[in-house]
């Protein structure tokens, strides 16, 4: 009859949800058993963010320059000619260096250039790695920006003789990334003090003629630029607040990786399988056992990087909770669809091991936690936002950072469910074409 047929029913129901906790249920007291499988549970997002954190975001080791080692070679001071005249005036190179020490450069005062094979010179320091690069200012350095120079155009008078002093900047070319950095934050420091006496020189030529001073600004600095922060961010940011929810993508890949691509490997390997298989639990149980397992063991990973974040860091971020349960709950199935196909073709689980981390390895580092992507070649940046994990970090930053709403975050949102509902369809295909093997 029909209220037999719905007990039955409902009896079908009860026992497939009594299997799936039983499932999930194991599944935790086998991950607490295995310290490694621990350790990338709960302690790889906080190690990772604290290094990322400490390494990229500046934080617990002070500015970025000051951690830049600069050799200053001031020849300024040094005799030289002007016009048939041995002079000695280095107040302006001096004056240089201070303006160096104090935009906080680590800076080391080296009497010579000299060569790689002279101990205590510039190139000597610079080859053997104590300085990052080093400046030489010239002798006519003070000269040279206070007009010493004369030309005499006759009749016993003579007028000023403008000569712009060359500051070279010498850099170590077998660290091209640190170099680049190196070159453009000395130049910035050198420019700046170049356009600071541009702007004294045009005062005290310009005769007092407001019309003279500022033909002569324009022709120093025809084209001016600034910069400003958009007002877009819910609060004033720091690096490390955005570098919080961008990693997260990485550990979501990591956590529902490593656990779900090692589960069926591991049940095989210990026979446990095939007791499951013979005993009466449904096989659609064990995989939804086993993908609620994974769940909470992505949102604790979560819950710690941004605990993490927290506390360590003191980041200030949106906390919009329910958004973010939302597109974690979403991308989870991204990561669970391609550890079940990891797990149902390797042997062993060793093998699934091997291969989930040469898969996750890669992967992260087109997630935009470790660098922005537009640093990528447009094939690189193609595929990395094709990845629902980079997705999932957009999204999240935009909620936590700019204070955005899952409406806001729409079409982001639907791309992840739609990748996450394909991963998850041919993971459970391999998953019980695997089954059937056994």
């Amino acid at each position: 009859s029909r209220p037999e047929r719905r007990w039955h029913d409902m009896k079908d129901v009860r026992l497939f949800l009594i299997q799936t906790f039983h499932y999930s249920k194991k599944s935790f007291k086998r991950l607490t058993r295995n310290r490694g499988a621990m350790f990338f549970v709960f302690l790889f997002p906080v190690v990772m963010l604290l290094l990322l954190g400490w390494v990229f975001g500046g934080e617990g080791g002070g500015s970025s320059v000051g951690n830049i080692a600069v050799g200053v070679v001031n020849l300024d001071g040094q005799p030289t000619l002007v016009n048939g005249t041995e002079v000695t005036n280095g107040t302006l190179g001096d004056l240089l260096v201070d303006v160096l020490k104090s935009t906080n450069f680590t800076t080391v005062q080296v009497s010579a250039v000299g060569n790689t094979e002279t101990n205590g010179t510039a190139m000597y320091l610079l080859s053997h790695r104590e300085i990052d690069a080093f400046l030489v200012i010239p002798e006519n350095f003070t000269e040279c920006l206070s007009l010493q120079y004369r030309l005499d155009v006759g009749d016993g008078s003579t007028v000023p003789l403008p000569i712009s002093p060359v500051v070279r900047i010498v850099v170590d070319p077998t660290d091209p990334v640190a170099s680049q950095v190196v070159k453009q934050a000395l130049l910035g420091v050198v420019d700046g003090f170049s356009e600071e006496y541009q702007d004294r020189i045009i005062d005290m030529n310009s005769t007092g003629d407001p019309v003279q001073a500022a033909y002569m600004q324009f022709l120093a600095h025809p084209v001016r630029a600034t910069t400003e922060d958009a007002d877009i961010a819910v609060v004033q940011l720091s690096w490390i607040n955005f570098m919080v929810p961008g990693t997260l993508g990485i550990v979501i890949l990591w956590a529902g990786l490593s656990n779900s691509a090692r589960s069926l490997a591991q049940e095989r390997e210990r026979g446990t399988l095939n007791r499951l298989m013979v005993a009466p639990v449904s096989p659609a149980a064990l995989l939804v056992g086993e993908y609620l397992y994974t769940l909470v063991v992505i949102l604790l990973s979560a819950a710690l990087a941004l605990a993490t974040g927290v506390v360590v860091f003191d980041v200030s971020l949106n906390w919009d909770l329910v958004a973010l349960l939302v597109l974690t709950v979403l991308v989870s199935m991204s990561a669970v669809g391609p550890g079940l196909i990891i797990t149902s073709l390797a042997k062993n689980a060793e093998a699934a091991g091997s291969i989930q981390t040469v898969v996750a390895i890669p992967l992260q580092f087109f997630t935009g936690g470790f660098f922005p992507l537009f640093m990528l070649p447009p094939a690189g940046q193609a595929f990395a936002l094709a990845l629902p994990y980079t997705q999932y970090s957009m999204a999240v930053t935009d909620i936590m950072v700019r204070g955005l709403g899952l409406a806001d975050v729409g079409p982001a949102m639907v791309y992840i469910t739609v990748v996450g509902v394909v991963l998850m369809v041919v993971g459970v295909i391999t998953y019980y074409r695997a089954l059937r093997r056994i």
